[in-house]
């Protein structure tokens, strides 16, 4: 039920310009088995549902503070849970920047690289998306120090991208734009032409959110 109440804020709070939803079309944009969805509205409203009439907006404000109430403890235990990872993960973090460092200082940039491509493969995702940025932007620049291949550049690049797109913001947006124009050589630089192309194909996200706040693309990658 708590992941069903965490989709239906979405599709209230979204911007759709919807003001009533059939059952059925609730259980699609919350993927959601629609009998489920059912269940779910009849506890909350009671027997007033009939699934052949859509449901307004303000309906489904009065589910979600039902289902809300319901899923109180859920909510808090798997807050406690998300806190008890992202305390683990930062504690990792900084043993392994720890290691990474002394790698750094003695010239081992593949063992440095290495180290910190498994704990971000591994644990990143526990840490906010700022502390995340800051790791991916290690991994590139390590990465190229230790001559990775462009596969696994193009993999850290494609979650700064992903970050960006989720949140939508014009800040994520200056910031994956600036990531790309960063490290954009170790992929133009490619001789091959396959640089090119995968970070071409790592730009397409951003080309039409860009576009909405009026951002410039890097030059070679604005067409």
């Amino acid at each position: 039920m708590l992941e069903f109440v965490q989709a239906l804020t979405g599709l209230v709070a979204g911007g759709d310009g919807s003001t009533r939803w059939d059952v059925s079309e609730i259980a699609r944009l919350c993927d959601h088995p629609c009998h489920q969805v059912f269940e779910y509205l009849t506890v909350a409203l009671g027997d007033d549902i009939d699934v052949r009439e859509p449901i307004s907006r303000n309906m489904l404000l009065q589910v979600l503070v039902v289902l809300k109430e319901k899923t109180r403890p859920q909510f808090i235990l798997k807050q406690k849970r998300i806190l008890a990872k992202q305390e683990k993960a930062h504690k990792s973090y900084q043993v392994i920047m720890a290691k990474v460092r002394a790698s750094q200082r003695d010239g081992e940039w593949r063992k440095a690289y290495r180290s910190l491509g498994y704990f971000a493969s591994d644990s990143a995702q526990d840490l906010p998306a700022d502390l995340r940025l800051t790791i991916y932007n290690d991994c590139l620049r390590l990465g190229i120090k230790a001559r990775t291949n462009l596969q696994d550049l193009c993999g850290w690049l494609r979650l700064v991208v992903d970050i960006a797109v989720q949140d939508a913001s014009e800040e994520r947006l200056r910031d994956a734009l600036d990531f790309v124009e960063t490290y954009q050589g170790a992929f133009l630089d490619d001789t091959s032409g396959v640089g090119g192309k995968l970070l071409d194909n790592i730009v397409t996200p951003l080309r039409e959110r860009a576009s909405n706040y009026d951002l410039q693309l890097p030059p070679l990658l604005a067409s």
